[in-house]
């Protein structure tokens, strides 16, 4: 199965935040800060309190979380500038050749091989395919690249498949 995308500063500052917001560990980091930015806004809730005293506090928490969630976007955008600057071939054109036994990722620098076992997990959000593999690494292949819906879910269903695979022989 062959694939071929071009990755725009778009779909890297998506991808970026995406791999950002789906470690389990940051998000309760994030919102262990929103806690402790809400306990330092208002306090403790007392006994003493009434409802709308709790619904305050209640509200600046998911504010607080909100605002974290906004302010990673924008390390989100920081980091792609930053990125291509030092590794090369992260935007532009990427070249997909999906085999039996392991997947070739090609651009104009580099070329990847990679097994299907170092793929932690296959997803889509926002019509992108999200290629996640070991650590903080994503392979992203943006909706306009695929011909059809039929193509972009094909392509999932047989990846999953892969991964199903890889993880029943570790």
């Amino acid at each position: 199965m062959h694939h071929t995308s071009n990755l725009k500063f778009s779909d890297l500052i998506i991808g970026t935040y995406i791999s950002y917001i789906s470690r389990r560990f940051n998000q309760i980091i994030n919102a262990i800060f929103a806690l402790i930015f809400t306990y330092q806004s208002l306090g403790l809730i007392h006994a003493d309190y009434n409802i709308f005293e709790i619904v305050a506090w209640l509200i600046i928490y998911i504010i607080f979380l909100l605002l974290i969630y906004i302010f990673m976007f924008f390390i989100s955008i920081f980091i792609t500038l930053v990125t291509p600057k030092l590794n090369k071939g992260v935007l532009g054109k990427h070249e997909f050749n999906f085999f039996s036994d392991e997947f070739v990722e090609k651009t104009t620098f580099n070329e990847e091989h990679l097994k299907y076992s170092t793929i932690d997990n296959v997803f889509v959000r926002f019509g992108r395919v999200y290629i996640q593999i070991s650590g903080l690494k994503l392979h992203i292949l943006p909706k306009r690249d695929f011909k059809t819906k039929e193509d972009k879910y094909e392509l999932v269903e047989f990846l999953r498949d892969k991964l199903k695979h890889a993880n029943a022989s570790k």
